[in-house]
């Protein structure tokens, strides 16, 4: 008998294991559905990228290029005015709105006629080019006017800003300026990965998973 008793808690163990991982992976596939849906391959991106600079520019163009994701980006890092235009235009099916990567050089981009986002990723401690940011805005003066474009530069975990060598024309200190002086301060967006890029992207998954 005290055999059987034992053999009959091995049992139910072993069936209440399975119902568990039953249970996981029927969690697993609805998630990994609703990333799909969403256009979220943060996995896939990373294995291919390495989490180098370009590991962490395609996270966040597959993010991106999910509307309702874009529209919690802009709410977060753009000013109030800005994120209600955009917001506003990402529900006009007539506006172009292109999600790139790499093009014209630029890590990631939004183009949202009429504004024009570039998003450069200093993560991984990439040293400046000189006249990297100036040409990446000579880029967006094709699309839009100056006052329609902004910088968000991406740091690891600090809050830095390009300097002259990349800001000014060919990087030289008396160079032409992508901004004038006075646009500086609210056309480039400093941003920590730690403090924020990882902070949006866990609130991501919690409203994710809570619908």
């Amino acid at each position: 008998k005290l055999s059987e008793t034992l053999v009959n808690e091995e049992c139910n163990i072993l069936t209440n294991t399975i119902d568990i991982a039953k249970e996981v992976c029927d969690i697993v596939a609805s998630e990994r559905k609703k990333i799909e849906a969403n256009n979220i391959n943060v996995i896939d991106a990373a294995a291919r990228g390495n989490l180098r600079e370009t590991g962490h520019s395609r996270i966040l163009y597959n993010l991106l290029k999910n509307r309702n994701i874009r529209k919690s980006f802009y709410k977060r890092f753009l000013a109030p005015d800005i994120t209600d235009t955009l917001r506003t235009l990402e529900l006009d099916n007539n506006i172009t709105k292109n999600i790139d990567r790499e093009k014209g050089h630029i890590d990631v981009s939004i183009y949202a006629k009429p504004y024009f986002i570039i998003i450069e990723n200093k993560v991984k401690g990439a040293v400046e080019q000189p006249g990297q940011i100036y040409r990446y805005v000579q880029y967006g003066k094709e699309k839009t006017e100056l006052k329609k474009i902004y910088v968000l530069y991406l740091n690891k975990d600090t809050y830095e800003r390009p300097t002259f060598y990349s800001l000014n024309k060919e990087g030289l200190e008396d160079g032409e300026s992508a901004f004038p002086e006075d646009m500086i301060d609210e056309h480039i967006i400093p941003l920590s990965y730690k403090n924020d890029i990882y902070e949006w992207i866990k609130d991501i998954y919690k409203t994710e998973k809570e619908n």
